[in-house]
């Protein structure tokens, strides 16, 4: 995601922008944002054009309360800005989209109302939508995968194989609610992302968004 695309995207959420960019990390970026209109006047496109780290603008996305619509059902997908009326709809926050397509797609939705998305191709790949922790389950991923539900008690593993996760089963709430909850849930099992029980091999780290792993051996 470019510098002018993340800015653009959440201009109308600046105090979000400064709460992360305030970050010693990110203070680089944080000088460049307190002179944007002098940025933007003198047109300083190796500033506007910088490609962010993901870290960076998952941060900012992650906090964002804006909302769109996957209109999921149909080659290209389409997102929207508004709720359309149409039958098959997800509803994806930013960060979402930024991890399943590209922090670009956000800018041009809020911009056009609508734009085309594809699924990134995975080659028989795990593509990490996100992770948390239940206190009386453990550690729980969605993952997409391209055709199938993951196989239990098989082995995934990062490309550079440091880190690697057990998927002992899949995860279905009993009692979803609210109900958006559960139309989510159902919109997402049609694209083949799940809710998995995992557990770290030798760790306790969440595999992070965004990252793609590969299924390495079944345990069985």
């Amino acid at each position: 995601m470019k510098f002018w695309e993340l800015t653009s995207s959440f201009r109308e959420e600046r105090d979000i922008l400064w709460q992360v960019l305030m970050q010693d990390k990110w203070e680089k970026y944080c000088d460049h944002f307190k002179r944007w209109d002098d940025i933007i006047q003198n047109q300083e496109r190796h500033i506007l054009d910088e490609v962010l780290p993901f870290d960076l603008c998952y941060e900012v996305a992650v906090k964002s309360k804006k909302e769109y619509w996957l209109s999921f059902n149909e080659s290209p997908q389409i997102i929207y800005n508004f709720r359309p009326d149409i039958e098959y709809l997800e509803r994806l926050l930013p960060s979402e989209i930024l991890i399943r397509f590209g922090g670009e797609k956000i800018e041009d939705a809020r911009e056009r109302s609508m734009t085309e998305v594809q699924p990134r191709p995975l080659n028989g790949n795990v593509e990490v939508i996100g992770s948390y922790v239940l206190t009386a389950l453990g550690m729980v991923a969605v993952l997409r995968s391209e055709h199938n539900k993951i196989p239990d008690n098989c082995l995934l593993s990062l490309s550079n194989e440091m880190k690697r996760w057990l998927v002992k089963e899949e995860f279905t709430p009993l009692n979803v609610d609210p109900y958006s909850a559960y139309k989510k849930l159902e919109a997402q099992r049609v694209q083949n992302i799940r809710h998995y029980l995992i557990v770290g091999v030798d760790h306790f780290d969440k595999p992070k968004p965004g990252e793609v792993m590969k299924i390495i051996e079944s345990s069985n």
